[in-house]
């Protein structure tokens, strides 16, 4: 009985330091695989009617715009921000260094963490709205009927 407490510890332990130790990992492996970040428009270029244009847009999630981080990025199912992959995802498409599929996706997450961290709402707002005015054809994609 007392090994079998001592193993049920044990494995709690090491649950608890994979939970806390694995998601800020995988996040410092996935930005490290970006090369630069991209920069936020200045308070000049964004746009009030921005954030009517990307409520408009037609998205299979609601469009959260809140701070992500790497455990609420790996442990809730809604962590992912359609308007911040906007941004990110063509960045993230030109300046990988591997470009495997799995490096795609870890550095990709890692990106839209990085800019839910550093930049405001208002920048990823109107980044996003200009990046989805800029490309007709996911115009037609994400727009609703």
């Amino acid at each position: 009985m007392r090994v079998l407490a001592k193993a049920l510890l044990f494995g709690s332990a090491a649950a608890l330091v994979l939970v806390a130790l694995v998601p800020p990992g995988l996040y410092w492996i996935g930005i490290s695989n970006v090369e630069g970040r991209p920069r936020p428009p200045q308070p000049a270029e964004i746009q009030r009617s921005d954030r009517d244009f990307i409520a408009k847009l037609k998205f299979p999630h609601r469009v959260l715009l809140r701070e992500l981080n790497p455990w609420n990025y790996a442990f809730l199912a809604d962590a992912e921000d359609p308007a911040i992959w906007i941004v990110a995802g063509p960045y993230n498409a030109t300046h990988l260094k591997r470009r495997q599929m799995c490096w795609w996706h870890l550095s990709g997450a890692a990106l839209m963490i990085w800019i839910s961290q550093n930049w405001s709402q208002d920048q990823i707002t109107s980044a996003a709205a200009v990046a989805a005015k800029s490309e007709p054809a996911s115009n037609q994609r994400l727009e609703r009927p």
